[in-house]
């Protein structure tokens, strides 16, 4: 027996980390839209991962990663996630500026 959907992978995902944000010490609201696949594998169904954000940009190397088992157990957990990220994200550049400068 499988998972049955992504959806309630995702689910089982987000409560998990919802219920231990003492664990996890960052706010899930910096995590992107969670991706989910299919695991190939007797012992696993669904991976589910998240990338983290910073003012609606992606965090380069920001990885949060769940394998949930064929019971919706998880089975694998694996964190990334900068609590301390300061920066100026407003552009320097004009778009105009930013293509002359690729070509």
């Amino acid at each position: 027996m499988t998972y049955p959907t992504p959806e309630s992978a995702i689910l089982a995902v987000d409560s998990l980390i919802s219920h231990h944000l003492d664990l996890f010490r960052f706010d899930p609201a910096v995590l992107s839209e969670p991706v989910v696949e299919s695991v190939e594998s007797p012992d696993a169904s669904w991976y589910v991962w998240y990338t983290q954000t910073y003012e609606g940009l992606p965090v380069f190397r920001s990885l949060v990663a769940v394998t949930t088992g064929t019971d919706g157990t998880v089975e694998s957990l694996s964190a990334q996630v900068y609590s301390d990220i300061s920066i100026d994200t407003t552009p320097t550049m004009t778009p105009e500026g930013a293509e002359a400068r690729v070509r």
